[in-house]
């Protein structure tokens, strides 16, 4: 269900990508992508690939 609150509340994500950042926010898994959209997501834990600060960000998250 979280997956289809997602997909209404954020026009720019397909149904995969609400399906994507449900099951990562769900499991509290940090989601990392270069598709900055998936920010928007509250309580998501994004990290971004294009960052060049990605590998310090990526050494910190459980």
């Amino acid at each position: 269900m979280e997956g289809l609150r997602i997909f209404r509340m954020e026009p720019s994500f397909g149904a995969f990508d609400a399906v994507l950042a449900a099951t990562a926010w769900r499991r509290g898994c940090a989601l990392t992508s270069a598709d900055r959209s998936f920010r928007s997501v509250d309580g998501l834990i994004c990290l971004d690939l294009s960052a060049p600060t990605f590998l310090a960000q990526a050494s910190t998250v459980p």
